[in-house]
């Protein structure tokens, strides 16, 4: 005995979900193509369902598309970000910008001005670029570098200090003149 629902429908055999093979599939498809008709397709085959035909139909007709895959490079160097955002300010469009330097995408171009007005050139580095950019010298490579001769060290802490003192006197200077003269 069938179970009915509030509503009316029968519930049962009638609704349930039914997985067909892939070959299934094609000789539905098969059977449809050769009689052009949903109905005469089902009742040659007994199955599937009216919807569940029509879904085929629909599906078979969708081109399969290839996964797509970058065919450049996602990392550009340094150089390259940093053309790409003079010539945005000189006025190029970011669509110019990107085919001219063989960008993926105009986003990007977008992106990096946006990062180089806020940060500067460093932001459009990568870390390697900015290791070599830097050329930061190591405690090691600096303690090689000093001379062995306590007088010569001597003379080099007193060079450093004055140089230090003339730095911070030009410091000053900077603050007091920016502060007399807000609009320089």
């Amino acid at each position: 005995m069938k179970a009915i629902r509030g509503c009316g429908r029968i519930v049962g055999e009638y609704f349930m979900n039914v997985s067909y093979s892939l070959e299934q599939r094609r000789e539905a498809l098969r059977v449809y193509r050769r009689t052009g008709s949903v109905t005469k397709t089902i009742l040659l085959l007994g199955y599937p369902g009216r919807w569940t035909l029509h879904k085929w139909i629909r599906e078979a007709r969708k081109p399969v598309l290839k996964p797509r895959r970058a065919e450049r490079p996602t990392h550009y160097p340094f150089k390259t970000k940093l053309s790409a955002v003079k010539m945005f300010n000189k006025g190029a469009r970011p669509r110019q910008i990107a085919s001219r330097l063989g960008l993926c995408s105009p986003m990007s171009v977008y992106s990096w001005v946006g990062r180089y007005r806020q940060e500067g050139e460093w932001v459009l580095m990568s870390r390697k670029e900015r290791g070599q950019a830097a050329k930061l010298p190591t405690v090691k490579s600096l303690e090689a570098s000093l001379p062995d001769d306590p007088q010569e060290l001597k003379r080099l802490a007193a060079k450093l200090i004055v140089e230090k003192a003339v730095m911070d006197q030009e410091l000053e200077l900077i603050k007091k003149t920016s502060a007399s003269y807000p609009e320089l």
